[in-house]
């Protein structure tokens, strides 16, 4: 499918450009784990996997950060696909096999900074590619060769994304633009690389200000040697400390005025309701 520098080229990225390749294509894919998530009861999988994808753009995006990647990874882990429990995993009305593939690349984002072995961003193209020909075989009435699979509008759009994202990383730097850019453009067409959309609601879940950080607030941070998410946490902790200092000070405010306004001096039960 690929021309044959593609997976050496692959394999010669860094370990945080192996991560970020294997993180747009496990972003591509939310969908398509949402979707079999949805249809085996395993909705709490669906926050966990989005919850993956934010630590991860999250640890990219600020320098200084205090993510433990092998931590989010394990509490992923428990709701990714198990094929041997699935009782027919192979059967495309389930969803498992895409799910399962969104799960490699997810994976492999993590192990692109936990293992580094030099493969994960090799293990994510593949899986990707996989579902992409999975769901192009299951639409067909009959097997379709590798050059006939490549002339596919699903095939070809995904080989084009794989190699866009590849060139973005090997003429790329480790800052904020980068990161971000890629973001948009894994987050793009608005459809998963089998063409699954996803409607309103659940389109919500995935929006490009769930993942970005402020490059503001990244910039400020990065100038003091500090964690981005550590002052935006800190700031939401001030400013909801004082919002809920203000509404207490408010709250008692009224209720002191609301009670010398609803008694008077000729209320028999006010002594009564004061020494209760």
């Amino acid at each position: 499918m690929f021309g044959e520098k593609f997976y050496p080229s692959l394999n010669k990225l860094s370990p945080w450009k192996q991560s970020l390749f294997a993180l747009c294509l496990a972003q591509r894919q939310f969908a398509n784990y949402l979707l079999w998530a949805e249809l085996s009861a395993a909705g709490r999988g669906i926050s966990e996997y989005n919850q993956a994808l934010k630590q991860l753009w999250a640890y990219h995006q600020d320098k200084f950060n205090h993510i433990d990647l092998a931590r989010a990874l394990q509490s992923f882990e428990p709701f990714a696909p198990d094929l041997d429990k699935e009782e027919d995993p192979e059967d495309p009305k389930t969803g498992t096999l895409l799910a399962l593939d969104a799960s490699l690349c997810l994976t492999a984002a993590f192990d692109g900074i936990i293992m580094h072995e030099g493969d994960e961003a090799e293990i994510a193209s593949k899986a990707s590619l996989a579902a992409v020909v999975l769901a192009v075989q299951n639409q067909s009435e009959t097997l379709l060769s590798e050059d006939e699979l490549r002339e596919t509008t699903l095939i070809d759009e995904e080989v084009n994304f794989q190699v866009s994202v590849l060139e973005l990383l090997i003429k790329g730097q480790r800052e904020l633009p980068l990161i971000q850019l890629l973001l948009k453009t894994s987050l793009k067409d608005g459809c998963t690389n089998i063409g699954i959309e996803l409607d309103e609601k659940e389109s919500a879940l995935c929006t490009y200000n769930v993942y970005a950080l402020n490059p503001k607030l990244v910039k400020e941070a990065g100038g003091a040697g500090r964690s981005a998410l550590k002052m935006l946490q800190k700031d939401k902790s001030g400013r909801s400390g004082r919002s809920h200092k203000v509404h207490q000070e408010a709250h008692q405010g009224r209720g002191r005025k609301s009670a010398s306004d609803s008694r008077s001096p000729a209320d028999p039960w006010a002594k009564a309701k004061d020494q209760h």
